[in-house]
């Protein structure tokens, strides 16, 4: 099985903007490598004769229903709520001047 070197993870990892401690490094170059492993064993596959594969764009979802309900209904299954409105966590700062 191929395994990338210590230095090999270590690149990767400061290219990738992550921390990795030793015991991290030993378990991605084992990971990696079952990996590569897999897709040498992929690539080996004869294909010969075989059509490739035709992908239509098509939508697989569900029609988009809106549903008739009263607004108490709905209100009443809000966490917090004012009057007739949600009420959410704010998000955004505002400008203080």
């Amino acid at each position: 099985m191929k395994h990338l070197s210590k230095d090999e993870i270590k690149k990767l990892a400061t290219l990738s903007a992550l921390k990795l401690d030793e015991q991290e490094i030993e378990l991605l170059s084992g990971q990696i490598g079952a990996i590569l492993e897999y897709a040498t064993q992929i690539s080996q596959v004869n294909t010969t004769g075989l059509s490739p594969v035709r992908l239509t764009n098509q939508n697989i979802f569900r029609a988009d229903v809106a549903l008739q309900q009263p607004s108490e209904v709905l209100l009443a299954q809000a966490p917090k709520r004012r009057d007739q409105y949600f009420v959410v966590p704010q998000i955004l700062e505002q400008n203080k001047q």
